[in-house]
């Protein structure tokens, strides 16, 4: 026997102004109005949502680019912008970085995206200078006259050449003048005239003051009331 219906029209509940549905039926299905939602019932009786506005926004909001809180979809040139990746993700392909151009070069390393990248670089090898070294000594006095390499560079920002000019080494000498006095005579045997001083009263205040050079290995600090202290001389400026 065949039942034939003419015209008919099979309705599911409804609400125009209810979110959601208290309890479904197992299988039952439920549409509301007010949050443009599609609900269906569990085994216990529970409103379930599985379609409506939330979810076509979802889909219809998904993006190539990097936005928050949005699905993710290949542009027009099948690419996606990550924006920032998750800390300790391993990359797919691993990848070897090192320095192998200009004036530098370095060992090669293995980049998966777990750990920071160390680089040793080396400076290639160059005619007339020498790694560790100046003036062929390993460390210098202060006060000591030598050759300090110059290094020469080219438009393209490449070392030409390395050549050395006289220079010395600054020095410092601290003088302490124990008795007050108007005239502090400082008697340094340093033979020059070139130097900047830095002098404090016994109460380790800065003391700004005029100095008479006398020659090149004595100079006079002149005070308007009776100081001691001390003075810090910088030799070679």
């Amino acid at each position: 026997m065949v039942f034939v219906m003419n015209n008919t029209t099979i309705l599911i509940k409804r609400s125009l102004t209810t979110n959601t549905p208290k309890e479904l039926k197992f299988g039952e299905l439920a549409y509301s109005y007010s949050s443009n939602t599609l609900f269906i019932g569990d085994n216990t009786n529970t409103s379930i949502e599985i379609a409506g506005s939330d979810v076509y926004n979802t889909i219809t909001s998904a993006s190539s680019d990097s936005i928050p809180n949005t699905l993710v979809k290949r542009d027009s040139t099948g690419s996606v912008n990550f924006g920032t990746v998750i800390a300790n993700t391993v990359i797919a392909d691993v990848r070897n970085i090192s320095l192998s151009s200009g004036d530098l070069s370095s060992n090669i390393v293995s980049f998966n995206g777990t750990s920071d990248i160390v680089l040793e670089a080396n400076l290639r090898e160059i005619p007339g200078l020498v790694s560790g070294s100046v003036g062929g000594v390993q460390s210098i006095d202060m006060g000591t006259e030598i050759d300090v390499p110059v290094i020469d560079y080219g438009a393209n920002g490449r070392i030409l050449a390395v050549r050395s000019i006289p220079a010395i080494i600054p020095t410092i000498q601290t003088y302490t003048v124990s008795t007050e006095s108007l005239d502090w005579v400082i008697q340094h045997n340093q033979g020059t005239v070139n130097f900047i001083v830095h002098i404090k009263d016994k109460y380790n205040n800065i003391i700004i003051a005029p100095i008479e050079v006398i020659n090149n290995n004595e100079f006079i600090i002149h005070f308007t009331c009776l100081e001691s202290g001390s003075v810090s001389v910088l030799f070679g400026v």
